[in-house]
C-alpha cells in the first residue's frame, strides 16, 4: 500500500495518424519555406521566423533562454554567479 506508481502519458498521435500530422505539419511550413530559403536577410524581415530564431551566429538571441540557464546576455554567454 505504500508503493507509490508514477503515470506518464506521451500522445504519439503522429505516429498512428501520421498522413494527417503530415498535411498539418506541411501546411504550417509551406508558406514560410520561401523565406528561409532566402537566408539570413530575409528571416529578420519576417516577423514569425525572425521570432522563430533561437540562436544567431554562435549567438543564443532568446534572453528567456539565457535567464534559464543562469547564463550572461553578451556572448560568450558566461555562466552566471
Amino acid at each position: 500500500m505504500g508503493d507509490a506508481i508514477t503515470y506518464y502519458g506521451a500522445d504519439h498521435s503522429p505516429d498512428v495518424l501520421w498522413r494527417s500530422a503530415t498535411w498539418g505539419i506541411s501546411e504550417a511550413v509551406l508558406p514560410f519555406l520561401r523565406v528561409v530559403m532566402d537566408g539570413p536577410a530575409a528571416w529578420t524581415d519576417d516577423q514569425t521566423i525572425a521570432g522563430a530564431i533561437e540562436i544567431r551566429d554562435g549567438v543564443v538571441v532568446n534572453p528567456k533562454i539565457l535567464a534559464f540557464q543562469h547564463r550572461a546576455a553578451t556572448w560568450p554567454h558566461a555562466i552566471a554567479g
